[in-house]
């Protein structure tokens, strides 16, 4: 009965939920411009949410007026419900602090762009009347849908009591970074926090540093990046030593040269399987490397031609 999403993945991860854009079915390979869902894409989002009588959102100050009135859109095919029910009559859920990351590329709850006189079914009723005014835009009818929306929420739950932290300094300094009108005394305090002689971190060897995860000193294993020109190896040892140096910013951040230890934490840059948590911005612990029969035996042979005067000189190359 109760779907849990978020604007991003990292936030959908934090409530064992869904990040928005995975209902809406839009991913870094749709075009902003292509809106149109496929009938396949509206049978597998009714069976995802046609037992749905509550969404809980989280971060509600990233979501912007235009993904709000795109989840409005969805919500009432999958429901069968007239556009002019907000959500297709899932009770709504919203969660988060305005005081904090806006919404990227769309336009916040909060916008004063409604007159007194626009509701939600005559701000729908002019999407139809789109073609006739040259001087307003699909999308920003779509913001006022969104703003519109916001403006039918009839309960607000104000929460004053702080379950995350405990300590009444780090408390008031946060409520006034909150705000921004951070004092010295605050900008003292965090730098207390650098590993120094002078400071309350002394050292990484003391309680409670010393159970703080980190990475030990393992024989280190890079995995080499094995570059390929029109599907052909590369036999020029110059040319290949030119593309595994190319940095990340001109290799779409796949480095040439990948170093990893065991046990090392990975952070998940791709929505692999939304529903199992595997989504971007998640993170990971690198088990173990897994190999095939023929890369195996290319790790036995010592190929002195990939070797990075950066690395120790006891790196394994894979």
């Amino acid at each position: 009965m109760l779907r849990n999403v978020a604007p991003s993945s990292a936030a959908a991860v934090g409530i064992y939920g869904l990040p928005v854009q995975s209902m809406l079915h839009e991913g870094r390979n749709k075009t902003s411009n292509n809106c149109t869902l496929t009938q396949s894409d509206i049978s597998a989002i009714v069976i995802e949410w046609r037992n749905i009588d509550y969404c809980l959102m989280d971060e509600i100050s990233m979501v912007g007026c235009h993904m709000l009135a795109q989840l409005h859109r969805i919500t009432t095919i999958v429901k069968h419900t007239e556009p002019t029910t907000p959500f297709g009559g899932i009770n709504m859920i919203f969660l988060g602090d305005f005081v904090q990351y806006p919404p990227v590329l769309d336009r916040p709850l909060y916008s004063n762009i409604l007159s007194p006189t626009e509701t939600l079914a005559n701000t729908l009723h002019t999407i139809n009347q789109t073609h006739r005014q040259r001087n307003i835009t699909q999308r920003d009818i779509q913001c006022k849908v969104g703003c519109a929306l916001w403006l039918q929420v009839n309960k607000v739950f104000v929460l004053t009591e702080q379950m995350h932290s405990k300590d009444p300094l780090f408390m008031a300094m946060q409520a006034r970074l909150r705000t921004g009108q951070c004092t010295d005394d605050d900008y003292d305090m965090l730098c207390k926090r650098v590993l120094s002689s002078d400071n309350g971190v002394k050292s990484l060897r003391e309680s409670p540093w010393n159970l703080a995860p980190m990475l030990y000193n393992q024989l280190p294993t890079v995995v080499v990046a094995n570059d390929r020109v029109l599907n052909h190896d590369i036999d020029n040892i110059d040319l290949r030593r030119f593309l595994l140096s190319l940095p990340d910013n001109k290799t779409e951040g796949l480095p040439g040269y990948l170093p990893i230890v065991m046990n090392m934490p990975v952070l998940i840059t791709h929505n692999i399987a939304t529903e199992l948590h595997i989504s971007n911005s998640s993170i990971g612990q690198l088990v173990r490397l897994v190999y095939d029969d023929d890369d195996e035996n290319s790790n036995n042979n010592n190929n002195n031609n990939i070797r990075d005067a950066k690395f120790p000189i006891n790196t394994k190359y894979i």
